[in-house]
């Protein structure tokens, strides 16, 4: 498709046997996740970031695409790793909600790490249905707050939004509600979060509670200082998820690390 940004497309980077899949967030692009997948490349971790359908165009685009047509982008991209190949999926804000409603159907996924996963919209509070339907009467689009302008610049070269398409918000309100939270006890596989509890995005609230509906014997939780949504592209925090990332997919898929890790910051 012609009218894609460029920086916007799907990418691969690295080699290895070892397959990190990160399912970027709602309204964002692959482009936001290449500095934190070059540095794993001396892991020896393939890390595969599809651009989810409607992303990376303009706004009546990412309205026009639905949650299935994410999960679809989902399963061909597993798809496409060979056969045998340990997999990893790296959800990020609503991508970790898409990562654990696909995990929870496709036990073939060996692990999964939430990085501030969107399963509780903190906009609004308790009234952010009622406000989105009232906003829908005068816009069809919900511009995210905060943002400065170099924020704006940084998301117009990366090809993410500054808006969310109202429509969008309500299904995946609709997906977390109904086929998300109601199946996390089919999720099996081992489960690393991360998140900033000051998420101005996402509410944290209830991580223990969270934790405890996974299936998963082996899951562990990591708070990151801050009010950011997006540590991964944040210099203070990311060598911290370079590293927590490379332990656990070794530790978990057992794995020998390629060579040593940077140094921890944590």
């Amino acid at each position: 498709m012609s009218n894609i940004i460029p920086n916007a497309e799907s990418f691969v980077s690295g080699t290895g046997r070892t397959n990190l899949i990160i399912i970027h967030g709602l309204g964002g692009t692959p482009d936001d996740y290449r500095g934190f997948a070059g540095e794993l490349i001396n892991q020896k971790i393939k890390v595969i970031c599809p651009r989810l359908t409607g992303h990376g165009i303009d706004l009546p685009a990412l309205a026009a695409a639905d949650v299935d047509d994410w999960l679809t982008d989902i399963d061909q991209t597993v798809k496409s790793v060979p056969a045998g190949s340990p997999i990893v999926l790296m959800g990020v804000s609503f991508g970790g909600a898409l990562a654990l409603g696909y995990a929870a159907d496709h036990p073939e996924i060996n692990g999964l790490i939430l990085l501030n996963p969107a399963l509780n919209y903190k906009i609004g509070g308790l009234f952010q249905d009622l406000g989105l339907k009232i906003w829908r009467l005068f816009s069809s689009y919900f511009p995210k707050p905060g943002l400065s302008v170099e924020d704006k610049l940084s998301y117009a070269r990366s090809g993410s939004m500054t808006a969310w398409p109202i429509r969008t918000i309500i299904e995946t309100k609709r997906f977390i509600k109904h086929r998300v939270l109601t199946n996390l006890s089919k999720v099996r596989q081992p489960v690393m979060l991360i998140y900033n509890p000051d998420d101005p995005y996402i509410g944290h609230g209830q991580v223990d509670k969270f934790l405890n509906l996974l299936s998963s014997i082996n899951k562990n939780s990591y708070s990151l200082p801050g009010h950011t949504h997006r540590p991964i592209k944040d210099q203070r925090y990311r060598p911290l998820i370079v590293n927590k990332t490379v332990d656990f997919i070794f530790d978990q898929l057992l794995i020998k690390p390629y060579n040593v890790k940077i140094d921890k910051q944590n």
